[in-house]
């Protein structure tokens, strides 16, 4: 995986087996060929955004409160 699946940016990394996160628009997804793309809440919590070929739901501008380490 190169590219983030929902902003396109090369800013990923890898935190697991089949699963990645952008730090760029702070989303993490699984899979390589069937994504399914997740939201962190600041809670901690995962949201499912888009799965397959879905289009991207919303993208936020401030993802560094939202980033959960």
């Amino acid at each position: 995986m190169e590219d983030c699946p929902f902003c396109n940016s090369h800013k990923i990394g890898r935190i697991g087996r089949e699963r990645y996160f952008c730090a760029e628009c702070c989303h993490e997804w699984t899979g390589t060929v069937d994504v399914t793309i997740y939201e962190i809440l600041a809670d901690g919590t995962m949201v499912g955004l888009m799965s397959g070929d879905g289009g991207p739901g919303h993208e936020d501008e401030d993802c560094l409160e939202q980033k959960v380490v």
